[in-house]
């Protein structure tokens, strides 16, 4: 990462970064709109099942500081993400459509794009959770996790999107609000 910059409110996808690239192939991926509807969607589906779990597992006992937690860390999240992100990084929020995300047009190989997408859920999210159902006692990491779990949803549907549409030696990046991958020629 050479730069991190908070860009504030997204308004519409004119105010993205973007990148022309010869030959690219844009995901076949929902717009905007319908990826938050689609993504949230999943995030409940998760929640709940895993907190029915979670639930039960502590002995019905439940965690509000680990939920609590999980909401306070919504800005770290976005921070792993970057880390991982090559160039300058710009940050935005969408109250109206319950998300945050983080931007780059630099090339990431598709190992490079799963890791990043996934990292902060690992993080914040599975490895909270694991420690717990090794210990149900530790409720305020098992709510941290399973919260955390949720709200990666997002980032599920971009691993989904590469890991089936990417040919294994190809690049990808983002342009605008949409993810494109090309082969390299120097491969």
């Amino acid at each position: 990462m050479t730069s991190f910059k908070y860009m504030g409110e997204f308004k519409d996808e004119s105010i993205l970064p973007k990148r022309v690239q010869e030959g690219a192939i844009m995901f076949k991926e929902p717009d905007m709109n319908k990826f938050a509807i689609i993504a949230n969607l999943l995030s409940l589906v998760l929640l709940i099942g895993l907190v029915v779990f979670t639930f039960f597992y502590a002995g019905r006992q439940y965690n509000t500081w680990g939920a609590v937690a999980s909401i306070l860390l919504l800005v770290p999240h976005e921070f792993l993400h970057a880390i991982w992100m090559k160039g300058d990084v710009f940050m935005y929020t969408s109250l109206k459509n319950m998300v945050l995300f983080v931007i780059s047009t630099e090339d990431l190989t598709k190992g490079q794009f799963v890791w990043m997408s996934l990292f902060p859920t690992i993080c914040f999210g599975f490895i909270p959770f694991l420690l717990f159902v090794f210990n149900s006692g530790w409720t305020f990491l098992g709510y941290l996790g399973i919260f955390s779990i949720s709200m990666g949803a997002g980032d599920f549907c971009n691993v989904f999107f590469a890991l089936t549409q990417m040919p294994n030696n190809a690049v990808t990046f983002l342009s605008g609000s949409h993810s494109y991958w090309y082969v390299p020629e120097n491969l």
